[in-house]
């Protein structure tokens, strides 16, 4: 005799008997009714993605019900976007219910969190979701270099620490400082418009170490090298930041 009523699948069947009928073969087993809710954001957990500033978003939601009971007044709540929030309202056991809602103009990269309530019997259920949106700061557009340069950062990368001086064809000094080998230094030019007019020295402890053309007659750039000096950034009078140069 069996002490079950599993069939080969390992399932249980359902009897039903008349009023005052006995059947001792038939093993009723018991199990506690467990309510549970699953909410799922674009994917499980935490996720990310990269957008370009302004576009649109879209989100996909998926809601289970992973518990062993029907539910009610199943609601999704998203606070930074109320175009997702749902209203979905009974879900029966193992049910599944998605969606999709859009973010329109992304600026601004976040992290928002969509949650999911749902009822049994007086019994509160729920879950929650993140999502995260990265848009990347493309910083200031860059250009060739045009009307003569206004200013530069440069790196020092001689043999040893030294004493640099910069100074404009006209109007004399614009900087004057030391500096340790791999440091950064900056200057701004003086001439007419704010620029560095056509050329620049540096001295490197009282010699003459390089000249460097800033008419933009010649190329000039994020990367380029002059002796021991490399552009790290600048910009020029009508073309803005200087470009990398490949």
């Amino acid at each position: 005799d069996q002490d079950n009523n599993a069939d080969a699948a390992g399932g249980m069947g359902t009897h039903t008997l008349a009023s005052g009928e006995s059947n001792l073969t038939i093993d009723c087993g018991l199990y506690k009714l467990e309510p549970a809710i699953d909410i799922r954001k674009q994917a499980e957990g935490s996720d990310s993605r990269e957008v370009v500033s302004g576009s649109d978003v879209t989100f996909e939601i998926v809601v289970t019900n992973i518990g062993n009971v029907d539910l009610t007044n199943v609601t999704v709540n998203d606070p930074l976007l109320p175009a997702c929030n749902m209203f979905i309202g009974d879900m029966a056991i193992d049910g599944e219910f998605s969606y999709t809602c859009d973010d329109v103009n992304v600026v601004t990269g976040y992290t928002n969190i969509a949650d999911v309530i749902g009822e049994y019997q007086g019994q509160t259920v729920t879950d929650e979701d993140p999502s995260t949106v990265v848009v990347p700061d493309v910083g200031e557009p860059c250009d060739v270099c045009d009307g003569k340069v206004t200013d530069l950062v440069l790196q020092y990368n001689g043999a040893q620490d030294a004493l640099i001086e910069v100074f404009q064809k006209k109007g004399g000094e614009v900087f004057s400082g030391n500096v340790a080998v791999g440091d950064s230094f900056s200057f701004v030019g003086t001439e007419k418009h704010g620029t560095l007019g056509t050329e620049i020295k540096i001295y490197v402890d009282g010699q003459l170490a390089e000249k460097i053309h800033t008419s933009c007659s010649v190329e000039i750039g994020e990367g380029s090298v002059f002796g021991d000096f490399e552009v790290i950034s600048g910009h020029s009078r009508n073309g803005g930041l200087l470009c990398n140069i490949e």
